[in-house]
């Protein structure tokens, strides 16, 4: 019959012209048609109709629309409805917005027209406006704050006109979710305090039988308690509102009280909030009938509650009642999500178990369920990888045959996280999110020295640390050997590696934005930006692993793009001996890495670990109470290197005679942890036969590497080149640095017209990168143009020497990770400079000069080839030149260090 009056009508529309008298009538009765079909229906296109219908309505002239009695003001009604209707139905995952905006302005304009003499209730239209307002709040467009206000105003209004036949319950209920929605977007909610004081008066006047009104003042209370650190009366509100609601004889309520008790005890610490809390949840699962997802995800909280009882109290009940619940969770079949949570819950609680009672069947079956979790496919690389460290944790501490698989499982998962995050800025920032997992290759590295696997060690150190430049690097694998044989494989793999390159130092997109799919896209074609850089990643890495192993197959080329082996590893010792120092809490090693003999150890003692983590703190806490340069200062710093001297420098100094290193040689410092930040290369004073202070660096040539490959790599093949120096002098002197002059001067008169200045407004970003592909040495005064990502999209093949005469060039901050070494200083060697000068903290604004005088006229003075091999030498004997300044503190010279070559 519908379909029937949809055609009859819709041929008298056609049939007619548009002046004709009845078309306002056939108009309106069409859209009542159309949505009445769609409501049988289920058509897009019967409401996309309706719509269009009710708006040609209203655009029609004046008299038209009034001769027939449309009634206007429910036409306008109608659309603000059927707008809001079709953008919940089918724009709003796709967070098209403009069905909402236009029923939110036909709404507000109904409110202006005479509604109730038409026969529509304006708390209706109120109604939808304020339920429109909270979709538009939430979507993330606009004022959402704004729109909060108004929709408060909006419900003071509909709470006031309340009656025995009425209460506002949906609109309270929406203005409720849209705060807690706009705090978990921007943390941020201004009405806070004024839509809580106004939702306890809703609470007040609402009738029996609404436990949504409470619930809502709950909801916005919750989110205070977020914000607030003193909340101790918001938490107790919420909890008597949970149990005077009317259904708290529910699984969801006594699940919401549960986890109310939770929060309380999280901020209390009283032991009888938890006890509350395990009831409540006790309660749920013993009294009411629930679905299997339900039960599966009460359970998973009951059993973390419990394991916090245990953990608390020691409490053995605790613990036992934890492993039962879940047992009970897997075998409930529940979903991999909460499986994989149970096991790694119920691993932890039978090794506490082993713990107290020693009984091998606690933890065989321990390791166990570590092994399948951490085998789990389903879960995500960083959930596996925390259960892999427990894992190894446990059976280290338990002495179980396992140690080894559970650090080999969690280096390889180390290796995986960096696929899962397309750009270098996102890849550092999830290392800084999960800092803890630094500690992985030096703890492997530590078992595997334990058990007398000490090669295997040094491997395992190269294969966890610097991760970053380490991906990176593989990104520029020399394929000089794979295009003799295959020059079109050899080409293909290079044209990847470079998109794969482009791709990783590209500026992240915000994870929020969307991105529409060509110029045709439909509705839903859309999808996060951050995700498709994702998809483009992980393309080019299936495409370059497939390239790999084709690679492998060829004669000769076996080995290609694997990491590097002990043997090949040594090669960093080619010049001089790399002293590796592992820092780690279950022992920790000296290592000084030999080119043609086996490693050689340094003994530590038992609280090495402890002492060097007080040195490294102590240092930073003062620098930060005290400005460089005091008093203060100055003596933690002395007291620093007296103490890292008896610790670390005097037994290395008695090894390197040992094994015949004569004194004045190169040596190479490859520190972990806490020593990334410690001065190594000024270790001492060092007592001396004619009674002279000297430092380590007085004795053997010191210089850094973050990693043996990077060492490796600066050490490769030279393109040949003119032995005149080329250096580009990069400075911004200013009012505020008149230094940067003297520097600039002290360098051109010694190398004259071989110094290509850009100075100030030259020094541009286009500029000073196009000058680095020209020149082999390069030497910044006090410049912060160029950043760190600009330095690593370089590739410099001609590079040898740069000199950072910049604040902090050599720098771990707060916000590093000590193992990955993101400093510019580790950047210049990555993207092509062999030998890299740089600073640990700031440089006071004589040094530069006085430093830089003396450094160029060592290393380009007298008849010797000019070769970034000299920069180390030539670096010593400038600080020492700077030491024997008068006053000299002992920060100003300290502060250089030399990476690299």
């Amino acid at each position: 019959e519908i379909d029937k009056c949809v055609t009859l009508l819709e041929h008298n529309l056609s049939s007619f012209p548009r002046s004709y008298p009845l078309r306002p009538r056939w108009l309106a009765d069409l859209a009542t048609a159309r949505y009445t079909r769609y409501n049988l229906s289920d058509q897009k296109e019967d409401l996309d109709r309706h719509i269009l219908h009710l708006t040609e309505l209203i655009l029609l002239p004046y008299p038209s629309r009034f001769g027939l009695h449309v009634n206007i003001v429910d036409v306008f009604h109608r659309l603000a409805d059927a707008l809001f209707s079709r953008y919940h139905r089918y724009h709003q995952k796709s967070n098209r917005t403009e069905d909402i905006e236009s029923s939110i302005k036909y709404h507000r304009f109904s409110r202006e027209l005479p509604l109730e003499a038409f026969g529509i209730p304006i708390n209706d239209v109120t109604e939808t406006l304020v339920l429109a307002l909270g979709s538009y709040a939430r979507s993330g467009n606009g004022n959402a704050l704004q729109s909060i206000e108004e929709m408060l105003a909006l419900c003071r209004e509909l709470l006031a006109s309340r009656d025995s036949e009425y209460y506002p319950t949906n609109p309270l209920v929406v203005l409720s979710i849209s705060v807690a929605t706009e705090y978990s977007r921007s943390q941020n909610v201004d009405p806070l305090d004024r839509v809580i004081e106004f939702l306890r008066e809703a609470v007040m006047a609402c009738p029996p039988g609404l436990p949504q009104i409470p619930l809502s003042l709950v909801r916005v209370l919750n989110v205070r308690i977020a914000l607030a650190a003193n909340c101790g009366a918001d938490l107790e509100e919420a909890l008597t509102l949970l149990t005077r609601v009317e259904t708290s004889r529910s699984w969801h309520c006594a699940t919401g009280l549960g986890n109310w008790c939770k929060k309380k005890f999280l901020i209390t610490g009283d032991m009888t909030d938890l006890e509350e809390s395990i009831n409540y949840y006790r309660m749920a699962l013993s009294s009411f009938p629930v679905d299997k997802r339900s039960a599966s995800s009460s359970c998973l909280v009951l059993g973390e509650l419990l394991l916090r009882a245990f953990d608390r109290s020691n409490g053995v009940e605790y613990l036992e009642e934890s492993i039962s619940i879940h047992r009970r969770i897997l075998e409930m079949q529940a979903s991999r999500d909460t499986c994989f949570q149970a096991l790694g819950r119920l691993s932890l609680c039978l090794f506490f178990r082993w713990l107290l009672f020693s009984l091998a069947q606690d933890l065989d079956e321990s390791m166990d369920l570590f092994s399948t979790a951490v085998s789990d496919q389903y879960a995500t690389v960083y959930d596996r990888l925390e259960i892999a460290c427990k894992w190894a944790s446990g059976s280290r501490v338990s002495g179980h045959h396992s140690t080894m698989s559970a650090y080999q499982n969690a280096m390889s998962l180390l290796q995986n996280c960096l696929v899962f995050a397309p750009t270098i800025e996102t890849q550092h920032h999830r290392l800084v999110a999960t800092r803890w997992m630094s500690r992985i290759p030096l703890e492997y590295a530590s078992y595997l020295i334990s058990v007398g696997r000490v090669e295997q060690a040094i491997e395992a150190l190269e294969q966890g640390r610097a991760l970053l430049w380490s991906e990176m690097r593989g990104l520029r694998t020399s394929i000089d050997q794979l295009r003799e044989k295959k020059p079109e494989l050899a080409l293909r793999f290079a044209k990847v590696n470079q998109d794969l390159e482009a791709l990783t130092t590209s500026i992240s997109r915000s994870q929020s934005e969307t991105v529409e799919v060509g110029e045709g896209a439909k509705d839903g074609e859309w999808f996060d930006a951050f995700g498709r850089t994702l998809n483009e990643q992980r393309k080019l890495l299936e495409e370059r692993d497939g390239l790999i192993s084709r690679i492998q197959e060829l004669p000769g080329l076996q080995d290609f793009s694997k990491t590097l082996s002990y043997d090949a590893l040594r090669d960093a010792a080619s010049r001089g001996p790399v002293i590796i120092i592992n820092h780690c809490k279950w022992r920790s090693d000296i290592l000084i890495l030999l080119h043609n003999s086996p490693p050689s150890f340094v003994p530590t003692p038992d609280d090495f670990y402890a002492r060097a983590t007080k040195l490294k703190d102590n240092l930073l806490e003062t620098r930060n109470k005290y400005s460089p340069g005091s008093r203060k200062y100055d003596d933690a710093l002395r007291s620093t290197l007296n103490d890292l001297y008896t610790l670390v420098g005097r037994p290395v100094i008695e090894k390197l005679r040992e094994l015949k290193v004569p004194d004045q040689s190169r040596v190479w410092w490859c520190p972990t942890s806490v020593f990334c930040s410690l001065p190594l290369h000024a270790m001492g004073p060092i007592p001396s036969d004619d009674g002279v202070e000297q430092y380590f660096s007085d004795i053997y040539v010191s210089s850094y590497t973050p990693t043996l490959s990077a060492l490796i790599q600066s050490r490769g093949p030279k393109v040949p080149t003119s032995d005149d120096p080329s250096l580009l002098l990069v400075g911004r002197p200013n009012d505020g640095l008149p230094a940067v002059w003297k520097e600039i001067n002290a360098i051109r008169t010694h190398l004259g017209q071989s110094a290509h200045c850009l100075v100030n407004e030259d020094a541009t970003l286009e500029a000073v990168k196009e000058g680095l592909q020209r020149h082999r040495f390069a030497h910044f005064a006090w410049d912060d143009r160029l950043t760190l990502l600009d330095i690593v999209r370089s590739h410099l093949p001609d590079a040898e020497f740069a000199f950072l005469s910049v604040c902090h060039a050599a720098e771990l901050t707060d916000e590093s990770i000590a193992d990955e070494a993101l400093h510019l200083a580790a950047a210049m060697q990555y993207c092509g400079f062999r030998s890299v000068v740089g600073t640990m903290w700031a440089v006071a604004d004589d040094d530069g000069p006085e430093l830089a005088k003396h450094f160029y006229r060592s290393m380009f003075g007298g008849e010797k080839a000019h070769s970034y091999k000299r920069s180390a030498r030539s670096l010593r004997n400038a600080v020492q030149k700077l030491r024997r300044k008068r006053e000299m503190k002992l920060e100003r010279w300290v502060n250089f260090v030399h990476y690299g070559a």
